[in-house]
């Protein structure tokens, strides 16, 4: 279930992305045929008001794996409909993670970076716990500052030693010897 508009005879920007996704999909499709499995696919044009006909029809009861919609209004319906007919149910785009904890059977592709966020501050952890952490920042806009903020509070809360360092010019290493030093 995909919004493809095919209501529209203009291709937008996010038509083009939708028939990209598709053909991706389409090569996976192939993939799986290729090792003798046996695969049907149907596909549903995601529009406004369309959703409900889309799972009333019977061939939706009938599937293993639903895949989309895309648009954040439409994802909460096809989720409670996969859950209730025990149906798997992958999101390809979105990130919300509430979605997922509310149904067990639907998966996201897109993670939401605070789940990421997560593993990599616990991975951090498990190797460098007796460390003593620089953060080196170079103040471009390039920083997260969410990240890094929640990357040195999670430190702290685990008591690893966590200094930092703003780099604007060629002072770098004068600045990392005084935090070495502890000044």
């Amino acid at each position: 279930i995909l919004p493809f508009n095919l209501d529209n005879t203009n291709m937008t920007a996010e038509t083009q992305k939708m028939a990209n996704l598709y053909q991706g999909f389409l090569l996976a499709v192939d993939s799986l045929r290729a090792t003798g499995l046996s695969v049907n696919v149907n596909v549903h044009d995601e529009g406004t008001g369309r959703i409900d006909s889309i799972l009333a029809l019977p061939t939706m009861k009938q599937s293993r794996i639903i895949v989309g919609p895309v648009r954040q209004g439409n994802i909460n319906a096809v989720a409670r409909f996969a859950h209730t007919n025990g149906i798997v149910h992958v999101v390809p785009l979105s990130n919300d993670a509430a979605i997922v904890n509310e149904h067990p059977t639907t998966f996201q592709i897109n993670v939401p970076s605070s789940s990421l966020y997560d593993q990599v501050y616990n991975r951090f952890y498990a190797i460098h716990s007796n460390d003593n952490v620089i953060f080196v920042t170079l103040n471009d806009k390039g920083d997260n500052p969410s990240y890094i903020t929640g990357f040195k509070n999670y430190l702290k809360e685990h008591n690893v030693t966590v200094s930092s360092v703003e780099v604007e010019n060629i002072d770098f290493k004068k600045k990392i010897e005084k935090v070495l030093k502890g000044n």
